[in-house]
């Protein structure tokens, strides 16, 4: 069992705006998410596909109970949850947003609630990508709207930024020789996907 060393740390928080509770002075407490990024945050129930369940769902169950409201979940789209929350179509977003400088300039954060580190994929029988550093000027595949896609990490690659659904794959030695992807380990785990054959985890110490 190989040991892997994070690359960087994320945090997530709670996005609101500083007047949505004024406006929805309601005794409903809407959410946005985009439910596609899947476990462990948000996803359906297998057992139940009209359901959905995760660990921030039940934070928002959680919340609103505390708040004396009943929570109401908007499915959304991942790349327009800022925009959605500043027309009103939800009170606040709970959906592993990142706080970057900004969305900070629009939005008000909470507190973080989550933290999570992130890793590069590549194939197994390239030598060519150890680290970061090795990244550079070399084509990456990363979700998009996150600080990974923003290049700030990955310094001079060519960052290419993937939907939800793509970005949880793994490379393809075929199609893909040179897109590692920067992916979310723990996710993967409690998804319990799988790397390809042939494909391994390579990382590098940063902090941001």
């Amino acid at each position: 069992m190989k040991r892997f060393t994070p690359i960087s740390s994320i945090i997530f928080c709670v996005a609101l705006l500083c007047n949505s509770f004024v406006v929805h002075a309601q005794q409903t407490l809407r959410w946005g998410a985009d439910p596609s990024g899947g476990a462990p945050y948000v996803f359906t129930d297998p057992s139940a596909p009209d359901r959905y369940i995760g660990y921030e769902k039940e934070m928002v169950d959680a919340l609103a109970a505390a708040m004396g409201r009943k929570p109401e979940f908007v499915p959304s789209d991942w790349e327009t949850l800022v925009s959605a929350l500043q027309r009103g179509s939800f009170d606040i977003i709970v959906n592993g947003l990142e706080p970057t400088a900004d969305r900070e300039r629009q939005i008000l954060f909470s507190k973080p609630y989550y933290i999570f580190q992130l890793q590069l994929t590549v194939r197994r029988d390239d030598d060519r990508i150890k680290s970061l550093a090795d990244c550079k000027n070399r084509v990456v595949g990363t979700l998009v709207n996150t600080a990974a896609s923003s290049g700030r990490i990955l310094a001079g690659a060519d960052v290419r930024g993937l939907d939800r659904g793509r970005a949880s794959r793994r490379p393809d030695g075929a199609r893909r020789r040179s897109r590692p992807p920067l992916a979310d380990p723990w996710r993967a785990r409690v998804r319990g996907s799988r790397l390809r054959p042939g494909c391994d985890r390579r990382t590098d110490q940063l902090l941001l």
